[in-house]
């Protein structure tokens, strides 16, 4: 086993070596990218890179904070963060999770209550369309008295909206008789009785007629 003066020896002398090797404008690039950052995806996604190229470029603790809230995506978010004046920038990464929870939170139950209201409403809407005449042909009143009689529209006889014991086809003698049709059968007999005289005029002026050549 190393002690621990071993262990940190050998820690200063890794990053020594990695400074040592590392390009000269190493360090500017990701101060560059650390300065511009922006969030594009999930906060937890972004914190992990914001720290990661904190760790390299090592800027002060205001500089850090003001970069971490100007890259934030939701500007509400940021506003609550300032709002609780967070004493450093740990203390405002957590109000940042804290923020960011609640926000989907709202948007999770905001989709799902209009989800259900949705098709709530649709099957009030259905039900009420399939159960509204039944209802009406059923109901009676407090005094025991019959429903009002329902009209209804019979595809067999196409005559539109009647009552049932009013049906033409299924109560033939419910059809009403047309005066119109007893006018026509009356002229119709006065138009034959016309023509049978015509034609008994015709015969008697033929018979004359013979009658007078045969003299």
């Amino acid at each position: 086993m190393t002690d621990t003066s071993t262990s940190k020896t050998w820690s200063a002398a890794n990053a020594a070596m990695k400074v040592e090797f590392m390009e000269q404008n190493f360090t500017d690039r990701i101060r560059n990218r650390l300065l511009t950052i922006k969030q594009t995806s999930g906060y937890t996604g972004y914190v992990g890179k914001f720290r990661e190229l904190n760790r390299v470029a090592q800027v002060d603790v205001l500089t850090a904070m003001d970069v971490f809230l100007n890259g934030l995506s939701d500007v509400n978010m940021k506003r609550e963060i300032i709002r609780k004046k967070p004493a450093n920038l740990d203390v405002a990464i957590q109000e940042g999770f804290v923020e960011w929870n609640l926000k989907e939170k709202t948007n999770s139950v905001g989709k799902s209550s209009k989800g259900k209201g949705k098709g709530k409403g649709d099957g009030n809407f259905s039900s009420l369309q399939v159960s509204f005449p039944k209802n009406a042909a059923r109901k009676s009143n407090d005094n025991g008295k019959r429903p009002p009689r329902v009209t209804m529209k019979y595809s067999f006889c196409k005559r539109g909206y009647h009552k049932v014991e009013d049906c033409w086809v299924k109560f033939p003698d419910k059809r009403p008789k047309s005066p119109a049709t007893s006018h026509s059968n009356g002229l119709d007999k006065k138009i034959y009785a016309l023509l049978e005289r015509l034609v008994l005029s015709d015969d008697e002026l033929t018979a004359e007629i013979k009658q007078a050549s045969n003299e």
